[in-house]
């Protein structure tokens, strides 16, 4: 089975700029999300990764976290979710 080509641009950003979060969709054109986070917690462990997605929270939540993401939003709720959710994250 071929692994899709995870962009080298992704990572080489996240090194150079050091982000205290990366907001990653899921459902990403040339990469999955879940493996993406995956890879960057590796690298990182401290990095916070909230997923953004289309997708009901509720199914993703457990894949989302077991890949290392500290939560999700659905893409329809983000004007009204995605400052709470931040402010949770990084005040716990």
């Amino acid at each position: 089975m071929a692994r899709p080509r995870i962009p080298a641009r992704l990572f080489k950003k996240a090194d150079e700029l050091m982000p205290d979060l990366i907001l990653l969709d899921v459902s990403m054109r040339g990469m999955n999300g879940l493996e993406t986070a995956q890879l960057l917690r590796q690298k990182r462990p401290a990095l916070k990764i909230l997923f953004i997605s289309q997708h009901d929270p509720n199914q993703l939540l457990p894949r989302a976290l077991e890949s290392g993401a500290r939560g999700c939003i659905d893409k329809a709720r983000i004007a009204t979710d995605l400052l709470p959710t931040l402010r949770n994250l990084f005040n716990n």
